[in-house]
């Protein structure tokens, strides 16, 4: 298609869309729609800057035409552009960051996978003349970009043994199994969607033929074809499928954060409910200490009450503690013993055996109501089986304890 100049050797690029096909003018937003009754390009565009897209790469996206990345006004950039069919201008589509694209013959390497709507670059150039010191700055990190979210993922870092000869690449065609480039001893397939890399086999035909004419001819890539066209009436085609070329390698390495990066809002939210849970756990076992603590306080103040508050009359303690002091040593208590601790030597038998009846009684049933055990037992001498012996069982003395006055 000719232009007018300062565009007449601007290169040109068509495309092919739902909606049509499209020749888009590389460092402007001038855009030609084929029109099939007239059999030419007709301009559809009205916009007036250009310069600042240079080496942009361009493509169709459901029916819509895009441009990305490109040089110009002193700076690269990463902007994605969107031609709006309605203002016949070109909208600035938002991106999560801004990767700084250029794609040419010489520089760059953009693979764009159209079915699965998603680009890919082998590494950036990012220069500012604006800015000290000006220099260019070549960034190998392999990315790409979804263009149903609009966001820029981050695959790895280019192979060092890949980088060494990167300006040496020269971009041949895009192919559905990778992008096609050649070097000085190479022809090469990057299969950025697998991470893969693969070289051409020499021995095949097509090797020096693309050799030959790759800086002078355009070529591109159609239905298992390499297509070679060179003038207005030239055009070989070549059948190339992914079985021509053998893999050497791979693309680009990733790190663990590059690994983890798409997942990193998860992992967030693991590591925060992770957080809440430990804290939970905290609390309920800080809780389960303080309320542990207050029981244990409150049944040593209980013991301590128990202790203080007299459960057991005068005459009943005279008896326990002459059972505690005998029972603890493993010996019984015969009744002579209880009768002149109770202070009832001169009593009368009978007024002895009722009045010890009536003390014994009384402890057991004090002590059953707070434990639901007898206390004083008893049995039968072995020298004299009609006189009783009484003592406390050694479980029975801790327990005992507990309810003893301290003084």
């Amino acid at each position: 298609m000719s232009l007018n100049k300062p565009f007449n050797n601007n290169i040109q690029t068509v495309i092919k869309s739902d909606s049509g096909i499209y020749c888009l003018v590389n460092g402007t937003g001038m855009i030609f729609k084929y029109s099939q009754p007239q059999a030419q390009f007709i301009r559809i565009d009205s916009t007036i800057f250009f310069g600042y897209n240079m080496g942009a790469f361009p493509f169709s996206y459901k029916s819509n035409i895009y441009n990305l990345g490109g040089s110009g006004f002193w700076k690269s950039n990463g902007l994605l552009r969107k031609y709006n069919f309605n203002a016949h201008e070109w909208d600035i589509i938002p991106l999560n960051e801004e990767i700084p694209i250029v794609s040419s013959l010489r520089q760059g390497l953009v693979y764009y996978d159209q079915p699965n709507g998603k680009i890919y670059s082998g590494y950036s150039i990012k220069y500012n003349d604006g800015s000290k010191p000006q220099n260019e700055e070549y960034i190998y990190k392999v990315m790409s970009l979804d263009l149903q979210t609009t966001d820029w993922t981050n695959l790895g870092v280019l192979n060092q043994s890949l980088i060494q000869d990167i300006t040496k690449e020269f971009n041949i065609a895009i192919t559905p199994f990778g992008l096609l480039t050649i070097n000085p001893t190479n022809i090469n397939l990057w299969d950025f969607k697998n991470n893969k890399i693969f070289q051409l086999n020499k021995d095949k035909g097509i090797f020096q033929t693309v050799k030959r004419v790759f800086d002078t001819t355009e070529i591109f890539y159609k239905d298992s074809y390499l297509f070679l066209c060179s003038g207005k009436r030239s055009l070989d085609s070549i059948k190339l499928t992914i079985k021509d070329f053998d893999q050497t390698g791979t693309i680009y390495s990733t790190s663990l954060s590059t690994t983890i990066s798409p997942y990193k809002k998860a992992i967030y939210l693991l590591a925060f409910v992770l957080f809440l849970f430990f804290v939970y756990l905290g609390l309920k076992e800080y809780k389960k200490r303080i309320i542990s603590n207050f029981e244990a306080r409150a049944l040593a103040a209980e013991e301590a009450n128990q202790k203080n508050v007299r459960i057991f009359k005068e005459q009943e303690l005279l008896l326990l503690n002459l059972l505690i002091t005998k029972s603890s040593k493993g010996i019984k208590t015969r009744i002579e013993e209880i009768n002149t601790a109770l202070g009832m030597d001169s009593r009368s038998p009978e007024t002895q055996k009722l009045q010890r009846h009536k003390v014994i009684s009384s402890i057991n049933n004090i002590y059953k109501s707070k434990t639901d055990r007898k206390l004083i037992l008893n049995e039968k001498l072995d020298f004299d089986r009609r006189t009783l012996a009484y003592f406390i069982a050694k479980d029975e003395l801790k327990t005992l304890l507990k309810y003893m006055p301290i003084d």
